[in-house]
């Protein structure tokens, strides 16, 4: 094998292992989305619970004329 043939080898080899690794950190970047997308949804959830507590609260009281 010529050193022309070898470099052609070894830059398609490169380029394969590049192509592996860029779909692996695209593969990556989509799970550590989701994931944050579902904990931004979770906390969002959480505050809006407690927000409607507090108003259930505020509501009972004020009906009581215990405020």
């Amino acid at each position: 094998m010529s050193k022309i043939e070898k470099g052609i080898e070894s830059s398609m080899v490169y380029l394969q292992i590049k192509e592996l690794m860029e779909n692996a950190k695209k593969q990556v970047f989509v799970k550590i989305n989701n994931i944050l997308v579902q904990t931004y949804w979770e906390i969002g959830k959480i505050i809006v619970e407690d927000e409607q507590k507090n108003k259930e609260r505020a509501e009972y009281l004020i009906e009581n004329k215990k405020i």
